[in-house]
């Protein structure tokens, strides 16, 4: 058998390891033959360089030598002069589709090198201004999709100082102007832009689809209601604090299948009304902490778009069980719904949506009252992959186990802040559900450990930040979870540093783990340890903030890094 798979040629390796999800399980592919090592290197498309790699290596150029097929970089988590790494990157010949150097303190310089760029992302820049922006379009002319959100001005204490760095109206239309090709764009948090950049976006970029303009103070209804009429191709507008234009129509824009609406308290039913009578080929609403519309308003918006697949009502206070199951009979085509923060709704709205809405896959009903009235669960949905019912403070273990067995498909599960859910409802849930792939209970003080049971190897993610979990705990995860990748046990006071030893030990596949405020941990012993066990990585964020030294620098060289 052995022998007939190295005989497999390398196109049809590549095809059966492009179908890994992650780049990081390549890491033990690679160890396996010079064939493999070949193959994962090229089939590695995306770098995220951090401070860790450079004061380890020096340079990213031997990480580029290496993927030489590279098409996205991320420098938003590193920390330093990204020019110099950037110079590198870009005359090492890789062609680089997309970068993103968010969080930093300044925009990089820009080269020619640099003008293949397909997508560019710089949210949160200090001293972002018009001057960047006019660098942008001169030197990125192809961008597909920018991101230039929330550009950061708190380091500035006078209004003198702001005005030299500030994004405006002059620098967008300078933007817009040369970036012809722009499909997506992210304007959020400019605050001094007006309706003015908007109307030049929608009259330069023709092939826009998407745009995202969440708390731009001066851009209103008008410029919504301008790019709908003259953005022909647009699918996607994501505003909040401006109402949607009083006059809307198909005639305007045939493609828009996204509407997010955020943080608006002039929604009208007669906004709502004429969205329905605009006939777009909607998949996706979402009205998040939006008030001014009542049941009629939207009651009539969902009865036109049927075919809707995506659906979040945020904070809808209105709404109450009779009222989901009479729009229920609108959601047959629902793939994911979020009511989080919608109070009224109990139990009976989560019996009334497995059992209506046949496609749902993914519930969050966060923060409302699943549980504060008794219901039997007689159904059984196969379809649901993900539930969210964090908050529910009336959630208890036996309606845990009647929701895990309406949901025996179940892959991702959060529960967190759920104060009446024992051991007994997880262990419960777990035999289940025997799918589960990622677990979130933190805050659940009464969740003391997994539970006896089998092992549970499609368990990868396991968060039980600040729960009850100690010593005892972290041995049912031992016990259980091989297949292990993350873990997060902040906040766990009663675990050991022999305790965490023997985890490290037993969960082979680990690769993060967060022992941020584990005090009884010592984190210079855990890390020796896990450099003994020869793994090949292994991020950890210690139980307290440690000075970088000589120490460290032995332990990252060695796969364990040190956050």
């Amino acid at each position: 058998m052995t022998k007939q798979c190295e005989d497999l040629p390398e196109e049809c390796w590549g095809i059966i390891l492009k179908k890994l999800d992650h780049h990081s399980h390549f890491q033990s592919l690679s160890l396996v033959s010079k064939t493999f090592l070949a193959l994962t290197n090229r089939l590695r498309h995306n770098f995220t360089l951090t401070n860790q790699t450079i004061l380890l290596h020096g340079t990213i150029s031997k990480f580029v030598n290496r993927f030489n097929h590279l098409k996205t970089l991320d420098f938003s988590k590193f920390k330093g002069n990204v020019d110099m790494i950037l110079d590198t990157v870009f005359n090492s010949g890789l062609s680089i589709e997309c970068l993103d150097v968010s969080d930093q303190e300044k925009l990089p310089v820009l080269t020619k090198n640099m003008r293949n760029l397909k997508v560019f992302k710089c949210a949160n820049i200090c001293c972002l201004s018009d001057a960047d922006l006019v660098s942008i379009s001169v030197m990125l002319p192809f961008l597909e999709e920018l991101d230039i959100s929330y550009p950061n001005y708190s380091k500035f204490d006078s209004y003198l100082k702001l005005d030299e760095f500030t994004v405006t109206d002059v620098g967008i239309e300078a933007l817009w102007s040369s970036l012809r090709k722009l499909r997506r764009v992210n304007i959020s948090g400019n605050h001094f832009i007006t309706d003015r950049s908007v109307v030049s976006l929608s009259t330069n970029c023709w092939l826009l689809s998407e745009i995202v303009m969440f708390d731009c103070s001066f851009i209103t209804h008008h410029a919504c209601h301008f790019i709908l009429c003259n953005c022909h191709h647009l699918n996607v507008i994501s505003v909040n604090t401006i109402q949607i234009p009083p006059r809307v129509s198909s005639t305007y824009v045939r493609a828009l299948r996204s509407i997010d609406i955020s943080d608006s308290v002039t929604l009208s039913d007669e906004c709502l009304i004429l969205i329905a009578k605009a006939c777009w080929p909607l998949e996706s609403l979402s009205l998040r902490r939006c008030t001014g519309f009542t049941l009629f308003g939207i009651s009539q918006l969902l009865s036109a778009y049927r075919s809707l697949k995506h659906l979040a009502l945020v904070k809808t206070c209105f709404l109450t069980d009779q009222i989901v199951s009479e729009l229920a009979q609108y959601l047959v085509n629902l793939v994911s719904i979020n009511l989080d923060s919608c109070f009224h709704l109990t139990t009976l709205t989560f019996i009334t949506l497995v059992t209506e809405c046949p496609s749902l896959e993914h519930v969050e009903m966060s923060r409302t009252s699943v549980g504060n009235v008794d219901h039997s669960l007689v159904v059984k949905n196969k379809k649901i992959k993900s539930l969210k019912l964090s908050g529910n403070s009336f959630l208890s273990d036996k309606l845990l186990k009647c929701i895990a067995s309406t949901c025996p498909n179940m892959e991702l599960l959060n529960i967190s802040s759920t104060y009446r859910t024992t051991e007994v409802g997880i262990a419960d849930v777990l035999t289940i559900c025997h799918g589960i792939r990622s677990l979130q209970i933190t805050y659940c003080a009464g969740i003391s450990g997994l539970g006896a049971g089998l092992k549970l190897p499609t368990l990868e993610v396991l968060n039980v930040a600040n729960s009850g979990f100690g010593d005892e705990g972290l041995k049912t995860i031992s016990q259980r979870c091989p297949g292990l990748l993350k873990l997060d046990m902040e906040g766990c006071v009663a675990a050991t540093t022999k305790q965490v030893e023997e985890l490290l030990r037993m969960c082979e596949r680990l690769r993060e783990i967060n022992l941020k405020g584990c005090c009884s941990v010592k984190s210079l012993s855990v890390a020796t340890w896990i450099v003994s066990l020869r793994r090949s990585y292994l991020k950890v964020i210690p139980p307290a903030t440690l000075p970088f030294n000589n120490c460290h620098r032995h332990l990252w060289s060695h796969g364990c890094l040190l956050e």
